[in-house]
């Protein structure tokens, strides 16, 4: 399971409005399609979504360097 944030498309900083369980960037959508209750060209239009880093994955790179 993954974590995927979303934020407006016109904030050029990107700030985090929500958090999302996901398996997939896909799942992520639908989940926020459902919770704003927008169909999906909107959902768009609006959001970027991006997939968080996992703490583990910090952990990793971290080590390796």
């Amino acid at each position: 399971m993954n974590t995927y944030t979303y934020s407006y498309r016109n904030d050029h900083g990107h700030e985090p409005i929500g958090r999302i369980r996901a398996m997939s960037l896909e799942e992520a959508k639908q989940q926020i399609i459902v919770i704003k209750q927008l169909q999906a060209d909107v959902c768009d239009k609006l959001f970027v979504i991006n997939q968080e880093e996992s703490h583990a994955t910090r952990f990793q790179s971290d080590f390796h360097q």
